[in-house]
């Protein structure tokens, strides 16, 4: 399994090098920020607040996120354009809680395991052997 894992600021160009490098390595691209937006958006789907750690924490561990094609489905709803959104992107950083980090670490090792190679954009955990899925 080859992991590249590509972090940095935002407007730092991470997009745009990660689907410049999977390409090149035919590889896929896992957006984590993109599974973090997708609990914030989940969260307030719920009219609950993402900066409740636990109510962020139970939504990431009970919601089910899906990257594919490009497309974000949250709970098999295609949610690409709302993740995008102004609502959710400030809502986003608000879901960082380690519950949901925790979760979310084990979804990007499930796609990992899915996947076999891929670039992984915004990555702080990346897995490093083969991951037992949960």
């Amino acid at each position: 399994m080859t992991v590249i894992a590509l972090d940095g600021p935002a407007g730092s160009g991470k997009s745009t090098v990660a689907r410049l490098v999977a390409d090149r390595l035919g590889f896929e691209v896992l957006d984590t920020g993109a599974m973090y937006r997708a609990i914030a958006f989940a969260v307030l789907g719920r009219d609950a607040d993402p900066s409740d750690a636990a109510v962020a924490t139970a939504a990431a561990e009970q919601v089910q996120v899906e990257l594919r094609d490009g497309r974000v489905f949250v709970d098999g709803a295609d949610a690409t354009a709302a993740v995008r959104g102004p609502e959710v992107s400030g809502a986003g950083a608000s879901c960082a809680h380690p519950g949901v980090r925790t979760a979310l670490r084990w979804l990007q090792r499930d796609w990992m395991i899915q996947h076999g190679n891929g670039v992984v954009e915004g990555a702080t955990s990346v897995p490093s052997s083969s991951p037992t899925p949960r």
